[in-house]
């Protein structure tokens, strides 16, 4: 019995304060995925960091014969080796700054959705004020 009365309760325009929590929901939503990407982005930062330090750390213990036959080699690879890793990196770097453009992209919208609603609720209480 109670489902069909909270069906008809829904099928009615929700008020005023009803609507401007239903966007506050969908402006925190916006915010908490902005928030969520960024989190992303570092900890994938701290992975290339983490295996960074561990790369230095065992070629810090890594004999000089073999380190320089090492650079011998890598050296021999030319340099279409150092331009595909330069690439690699260009596009990680990218894909960085797309991330931190597209998560200010959803706080940009998160705001204007704020002020929208701020302006939307003066609007009503100036109507509600001059009736």
């Amino acid at each position: 019995m109670s489902e069909p009365a909270h069906r008809e309760t829904h099928a009615e325009a929700p008020t005023p304060a009803a609507a401007a929590q239903l966007l506050d929901v969908v402006a925190a939503d916006r915010v908490d995925h902005a928030l969520t990407d960024i989190e992303r982005v570092i900890a994938r930062l701290r992975a290339d960091a983490a295996a960074a330090a561990e790369a230095r750390s065992v070629l810090g213990a890594t004999p000089a014969p073999v380190l320089r036959e090492a650079l011998r080699l890598r050296a021999s690879r030319g340099s279409d080796t150092a331009d595909q890793s330069d690439r690699s990196e260009a596009v990680r770097n990218e894909a960085v700054r797309s991330e931190a453009v597209r998560s200010e992209a959803v706080r940009s919208e998160a705001v204007r959705s704020e002020a929208v609603r701020s302006e939307t609720l003066r609007s009503g209480t100036a109507v509600l004020e001059t009736s």
